[in-house]
């Protein structure tokens, strides 16, 4: 897009536009999950929290990684924009 100023000068700026999408996973061993292993379409935007349904389960670590503990499935919610986005982890340890 090219924005024109009142004194003629020209500006070109590009919008990108993200859709987070939240993909169901599961897992077969104890250990660290990525997110992105959950989340994709976000490049740019900031997310705002990760939790946990079932921390004994999939519990979030300091960094923001899922942490797999236990057999069992947890609901992973990721926060983006004061929007929700929930994804299911079945542990099948």
């Amino acid at each position: 897009m090219t924005a024109v100023g009142k004194n003629g000068e020209n500006a070109v700026y590009s919008i990108t536009a993200e859709k987070p999408k939240m993909s169901s996973i599961k897992v077969k061993s104890a250990g660290i999950v990525e997110l992105d292993k959950m989340l994709s379409g976000v490049a740019y935007s900031g997310i705002d929290s990760v939790t946990s349904s079932k921390p004994s389960v999939a519990e979030i670590t300091a960094d923001g990684k899922i942490s797999v503990k236990a057999k069992g499935t947890a609901t992973i919610t990721v926060i983006i924009g004061g929007k929700k986005y929930k994804a299911k982890l079945k542990a099948k340890i």
